[in-house]
């Protein structure tokens, strides 16, 4: 049964197309507001999203929206928008015939479609559009199109792959502050993104997938207190730390260090060792140091360890 928190319910679900996975046993809860979905290139992350749509039949488990059946239920539908990555416009229709045509098909007379469809693509802040035909749009008002088709009937649950991908920052912008605007008003939204900087923007709540398995699901917070484990990362700039960068790798907890323009970037297991040996260090030899500050951990760092912590 679906907990009173949650609006999508995934267990022990699978999808196979053939000998590939595209993703395996992944059970999950998603409750209203903003969840990021975070995965780099075939981790699964548009297939879980065609799954909860209902698009896709798994191949094994189940996925519930609402408490329905997401292959074979029929009333949530109308409560759901999707926003595919991959284009599937009508070039050459209007802005506001294919967003109209499409808010139709959730049972719209054609005047209420329309009256809907206009004010959708007001919100995506596309009206000085509204008669251009798609074929002449850019890829980023073209994103603004899928998303308005996806909004115009007001759904309660909204599924955005790579919604900002091509947008330009101040339609970014205006897109991030409409998405907080409609969580707020109690819609649940669970949005992909290759952007990590952006995502963190919108959401505390992430749902982590690599190669079709989910490998963590919750704040990023509590994930960052969960992952112990995670290499702290100091930055040293200064000039000439080549051979810093030589002393500091003969010590086991240094893991790593990058060359970077300004200096290094050094990764240590345990950062209260690194501390207490620098003073000792910087007296030895004349390195000319000009800062010395931790690395703030943040949901692109946090990704990199739990994938990497996978493979």
């Amino acid at each position: 049964m679906m907990t009173e928190q949650a609006v999508i319910v995934t267990k022990n679900l699978s999808k196979w197309y053939g000998d590939v996975r595209g993703i395996l046993g992944v059970s999950l809860e998603i409750p209203k507001g903003i969840t990021g979905l975070v995965g780099s290139n075939a981790a699964g992350k548009t297939t879980l999203l065609h799954l909860i749509s209902g698009l896709l039949k798994p191949s094994q488990g189940e996925v519930q929206v609402l408490g329905e059946s997401a292959f074979d239920g029929t009333h949530f539908r109308r409560q759901l928008g999707l926003c595919p990555q991959k284009e599937a416009l009508y070039q050459h229709t209007t802005v506001l015939e294919f967003v109209s045509i499409l808010t139709e098909l959730h049972g719209f007379s054609p005047k209420e479609a329309k009256k809907k469809a206009q004010e959708a693509i007001e919100k995506v802040r596309l009206s000085h559009k509204i008669h251009q035909k798609i074929e002449t749009l850019s890829k980023g008002m073209r994103q603004c199109v899928k998303l308005a088709q996806a909004i115009a009937h007001k759904p309660g649950i909204l599924l955005l792959d790579e919604v900002l991908t091509g947008c330009d920052p101040l339609v970014k912008h205006h897109l991030k502050a409409l998405f907080h605007e409609m969580a707020q008003e109690g819609a649940t939204i669970l949005i992909t993104s290759h952007n990590l900087k952006e995502l963190e923007e919108l959401t505390d709540k992430i749902v982590v997938l690599d190669r079709g398995k989910m490998i963590a699901h919750g704040k990023i917070s509590e994930l960052q207190k969960q992952s112990k484990k995670q290499k702290n990362q100091i930055s040293i700039e200064g000039e000439n730390l080549r051979s810093l960068a030589c002393d500091l790798l003969s010590y086991n907890d240094i893991t790593g260090i990058e060359i970077q323009e300004k200096g290094i970037l050094v990764h240590t297991q345990d950062f209260e060792a690194f501390s207490l040996r620098l003073p000792g260090l910087f007296s030895e030899k004349d390195y000319k140091i000009k800062k010395i500050m931790p690395v703030t951990q943040n949901l692109e760092s946090l990704f990199r360890f739990l994938v990497g912590g996978e493979h």
